[in-house]
């Protein structure tokens, strides 16, 4: 009998460690939302984002390959507005970053999940950096520890099944951008 309650809540653990995992990935998962309007690439600030933000911080990036243009609308605590507008002519590349910024990467021997934030913007010929967005999300799982991955088998899984979508909506978005202006991707 014991034997059977202590394999049950064994169970009910690994269970209840994929469910958390799988709707905390979910929910953390941050990406703009896309659309094509009137020929225009808008990538605009989420729901959930804006939500979380209290709408203290919503922006709209518009790329349009009619007018050769991309247009940055932001809004800062409720009512300070601003439009930044950047010819293609100014753009030498788009910048596509990843970055890691999970608080246990540096741990010797760690067993984690990364937190991917990707980053898309673009470099201008003057030497400057514009960040048009940021994709943020659950990423791949990682062992650092001496005990080899089929022990993290239950790990493995809540990962495999938390992952969110961010590598290739990003990518996916960056070389549209580059298409676009008609100027090379850059990986940094």
């Amino acid at each position: 009998m014991r034997r059977f309650v202590s394999g049950t809540l064994s169970a009910v653990g690994i269970l209840l460690n994929i469910v958390v995992r799988v709707v905390f990935g979910r929910l953390m998962s941050m990406r703009p939302r896309l659309s094509v309007r009137a020929g225009r690439l808008v990538a605009s600030t989420s729901f959930k984002a804006a939500l979380f933000s209290l709408g203290l911080r919503l922006r709209k990036v518009s790329v349009d390959p009619r007018l050769q243009m991309i247009r940055i609308e932001a809004r800062l605590l409720w009512f300070i507005s601003s439009v930044r507008r950047n010819p293609f002519d100014a753009v030498a590349r788009v910048v596509y970053e990843w970055m890691d910024v999970s608080p246990f990467q540096n741990w010797p021997i760690a067993v984690y999940q990364e937190l991917d934030l990707y980053t898309v913007g673009v470099g201008l010929h003057n030497g400057e950096v514009i960040t048009l967005c940021r994709f943020f999300g659950l990423g791949d799982w990682v062992n650092e520890h001496f005990m080899p991955d089929w022990v993290y088998w239950d790990d493995q899984l809540a990962a495999e099944l938390g992952r969110g979508s961010q590598e290739e909506e990003s990518r996916a978005y960056a070389v549209a951008i580059a298409r676009a202006i008609g100027v090379d991707l850059a990986r940094e």
